[in-house]
């Protein structure tokens, strides 16, 4: 990256910074700025910069369904989160794997409290059995930008809540994630237990939103 590159990022970041403290936070003029970020800036930040009118209808379905809290699994550096937190007025926790590189002077800062696990066999880990063994909670599992299957039919099987909620391409083109919102291929396991598609809302050009519920027959 040049001089000139890197010296816009820090501008950019600066004022993201600025819009997301709680002094002076202001969800919807993040979202106006972000609208004319260079695209490389705006991936680094989150992949899914929604605009209100989203914001909006996806603010409708979970509250059509009940859902108030959402449990984002590879949240990154939880900005759109943050954005779901201040807008649709529900709670958000995020996850993440590589505790060194989000506490590194190199990495975005985070914009919610992270919540990590020491290694990708999350079966072990405490914090997420504790959510995610708590049915009781009215709240979803949400992947956005998600790409370790792996890891994902982990979380899976070891979810005993009933909703699940997938961001990503509308399509296979210009990224690749695993699972897809509308193809997310779910494990064959016991033929009582389906999930089915509840809701779906495009989110930008080629960005969706997939909400499933866990049924059992």
């Amino acid at each position: 990256m040049n001089a000139m590159a890197s010296a816009n990022e820090e501008s950019c970041l600066r004022e993201v910074y600025y819009l997301t403290k709680n002094e002076t936070k202001n969800w919807r003029s993040l979202l106006k700025y972000g609208e004319n970020l260079d695209t490389e800036i705006r991936r680094k930040l989150l992949w899914i910069w929604p605009n209100e009118k989203c914001l909006w209808q996806l603010g409708k379905i979970l509250r059509q369904f009940g859902i108030g809290c959402l449990l984002s699994i590879g949240c990154g550096n939880g900005l759109f989160e943050w954005i779901l937190r201040e807008s649709l007025n529900i709670e958000t926790y995020g996850v993440e794997v590589d505790r060194q590189w989000w506490c590194s002077n190199y990495a975005i800062k985070s914009f919610i409290e992270l919540n990590y696990i020491d290694s990708m066999d999350v079966t072990k880990d405490d914090y997420l059995r504790t959510c995610c063994l708590r049915d009781s909670w009215n709240f979803a599992l949400l992947f956005c930008y998600f790409n370790n299957r792996p890891a994902f039919l982990q979380y899976l099987n070891l979810y005993k809540g009933k909703w699940l909620c997938i961001i990503g391409p509308l399509e296979k083109r210009n990224v690749y994630t695993d699972p897809l919102p509308l193809e997310p291929n779910f494990p064959q396991g016991s033929e009582k237990l389906t999930w089915k598609l509840k809701a779906s809302l495009k989110m930008g050009e080629n960005d969706i939103m997939a909400l499933y519920e866990k049924q059992m027959d």
